[in-house]
């Protein structure tokens, strides 16, 4: 059985645009829209677990885009030639220090999703140039901060939860 759609020809055309185009480099306010749990795949950290964070831009010329960050949830990168004892994972300590998880003696735990998800945090964006690889140009989040908004985007209101928290 076949369902017929009536998109009109303005709505196909603008789809078949990019009218997402990159976000500018710079700097800019956003929210922790959704976090999801994965596993690195084939390569030198195979197994090690990570968030894909997708913020939301909270303002500007561009509220309400999303940019997404992958984030190794361990504190070094497995080792290499170049470096023998991995390098120090600073995309974790940039996240977990924008949050307030990192204490004076520079200790942490990794926060339940549901406890970061809506916290506000300031984003530096940069445009990655394409590679062989990945041949388009994309956004990159270069470096996650303390956010500066005023207000935690409103959630449902629940109870407070205990904490579960991961050491590192």
């Amino acid at each position: 059985m076949s369902n017929s759609l009536k998109f009109g020809k303005s709505a196909v055309d603008s789809a078949k645009e990019d009218s997402f185009g990159l976000i500018p480099a710079g700097t800019y306010e956003a929210t922790i829209f959704s976090v999801k749990e994965g596993k690195f795949g084939p390569g030198r950290n195979e197994g090690r677990p990570f968030w894909n964070v997708q913020y939301r831009i909270s303002e500007g010329d561009y509220e309400n885009r999303r940019v997404f960050q992958r984030i190794g949830l361990f504190t070094n990168w497995a080792p290499t030639e170049k470096n023998p004892d991995g390098a120090s994972n600073f995309t974790l300590i940039q996240f977990l220090d924008a949050l307030g998880a990192i204490d004076e003696d520079g200790d942490a735990e990794i926060p339940e999703i549901d406890d970061v998800v809506g916290e506000p945090v300031t984003i530096r964006i940069k445009v990655q140039k394409g590679t062989d690889q990945y041949p388009d140009d994309r956004n990159e989040v270069q470096r996650v901060m303390t956010g500066g908004a005023s207000v935690k985007e409103s959630k449902t209101e629940t109870p407070p939860k205990k904490s579960r928290n991961r050491t590192l």
